[in-house]
């Protein structure tokens, strides 16, 4: 099976969520990449009670108001070294979640983007999250309100 989802990255994950309380979960959404990932990622996932698999769904078919943060867990490959921002990036943020990635070297560098794979790793991440979830609010909203599609169009003109 050959994806860019991490899924050692997501088990390390649901099992710390398990560890601060049953409350806590990990909802993956997709996998875009075909119909025949989904059924192995649940193989792989299936001891994690607390992880859960929906099909590809429009990010707003989706409640998030119990959500921390968006999991963007990747393995490391030339593909991801590229990465910059991911697709649904924006849309994330414009709903006030905190990114938890992996891998991608080059991805936006910002308080509200939180390294699974940096030095205080998966626990530090996750903690970072929630302890500063309140914080990172102003630092989402004025990063979205910078790079909307207005105030893009308004710097193109410009130029």
């Amino acid at each position: 099976m050959d994806i860019g989802v991490d899924l050692d990255r997501v088990k390390e994950v649901a099992l710390h969520l398990a560890q601060r309380g049953p409350e806590w979960k990990v909802l993956l959404v997709g996998p875009t990449q075909g119909t025949g990932v989904r059924a192995p990622i649940i193989r792989r996932l299936s001891r994690c009670s607390n992880i859960e698999v929906r099909d590809p769904m429009p990010l707003d078919a989706l409640t998030l108001e119990e959500t921390l943060a968006a999991l963007l867990p990747y393995r490391r490959c030339s593909i991801t070294d590229a990465v910059t921002l991911a697709n649904k990036s924006m849309q994330l943020l414009a709903r006030g979640l905190p990114l938890l990635i992996s891998a991608m070297p080059r991805y936006l560098e910002a308080p509200f983007v939180v390294r699974l794979d940096g030095s205080g790793g998966t626990a530090g991440a996750v903690s970072a999250a929630v302890e500063r979830f309140d914080a990172l609010q102003g630092p989402i909203a004025d990063y979205c309100a910078a790079n909307a599609p207005e105030s893009r169009l308004q710097r193109l003109v410009s130029t």
